[in-house]
């Protein structure tokens, strides 16, 4: 397959499909062709080596005037659809008193659409979110005073690829393409100087490169050739939608949340770059952070 080839797709905005025809020129009846044909699935890795696709990290620190030093890690070894994500959020030192409403992982999903003929030079972009974790699902949320702190270690399970799909290779010529970010959420209302009780959202983000379900080790290398009776016969794909969670475990491992959270980032005022150390296979982007305010916590004010 050359490698501008565009991967299949299906979205609401567009589908890519392909079918594979083989033809035996004259071994049909009369010495007509002989044609036979299937539906067949193009995956494109992420990959600069062949092997299993790249991992994501997104390790920052931040600071807010309200929330006081923040230190976020939200990293995968393979950042494929059905994979999994590690979480481990820090707030060490509540500056002011909030109540804090919510904290999830939503990633960002755009899709591109444009008209392969030149002459249309018609081009469309939507988007949807969708909510990986919420915090809000796991445990009761409150209030925080001064000086409090807060804590987050949690192991996520990326979305499967009905809900979630891979990341469309920049080399890829199609006229549909889906891209990705990644980002944690912290919602929270301050309960000083703020009459109104506006909530307030700081965002902590990055583009992130999500591979498919496909992409197993199993699936990326051939077996060894061996002849066999039934030449229909199909070798099962693993998908990480289907797998157990044993499975999934085998290939991620057991997560355990940073021993020193402080000690593996300094905070500093400034949203930094992510540290290259670690993984080299892992795809680092620019982390950005920011924080509004965007309504009253009550609805009747």
């Amino acid at each position: 397959m050359p490698n501008d080839a565009a991967p299949s797709e299906r979205t609401p905005y567009g589908r890519t499909v392909y079918k594979l025809i083989a033809t035996a020129g004259g071994l049909g009846k009369i010495g007509t062709n002989l044609t036979a044909e299937r539906e067949v699935t193009i995956i494109a890795t992420h990959s600069d080596f062949g092997g299993l696709p790249p991992g994501h990290s997104l390790k920052t620190s931040a600071f807010s005037q309200n929330l006081g030093p923040i230190a976020a890690d939200l990293s995968s070894s393979y950042l494929l659809v059905g994979g999994i994500l590690d979480l481990t959020l820090e707030m060490p030192a509540i500056l002011r008193p909030i109540l804090l409403e919510d904290i999830r992982v939503e990633i960002v999903q755009k899709y591109d659409v444009q008209a392969l003929d030149e002459k249309w030079r018609h081009q469309t972009s939507n988007s949807d979110t969708l909510v990986v974790w919420s915090l809000r699902t796991d445990k009761k949320l409150g209030r925080i005073e001064q000086g409090g702190d807060c804590s987050v270690r949690r192991q996520i399970r990326m979305p499967n690829e009905g809900k979630l799909r891979p990341t469309t290779p920049d080399a890829s010529v199609t006229g549909l393409k889906v891209s990705h970010r990644i980002e944690i959420v912290i919602v929270y209302t301050p309960l000083e100087d703020n009459p109104k009780k506006h909530k307030k959202e700081f965002r902590i983000g990055s583009a992130a490169t999500i591979s498919s379900c496909h992409c197993t080790l199993q699936a990326l290398q051939l077996p060894a050739y061996e002849p066999h009776e039934n030449a229909t016969a199909r070798s099962r794909v693993h998908c990480m939608c289907e797998m157990s969670e044993s499975a999934r475990q085998a290939i991620y491992g057991q997560y355990v949340g940073s021993a020193d959270i402080e000690r593996t980032f300094p905070f500093h005022p400034d949203a930094a770059l992510p540290s290259k150390s670690g993984n080299s296979d892992h795809r680092f982007e620019r982390v950005e952070s920011i924080e509004v305010a965007y309504g009253p916590a009550d609805p009747s004010q």
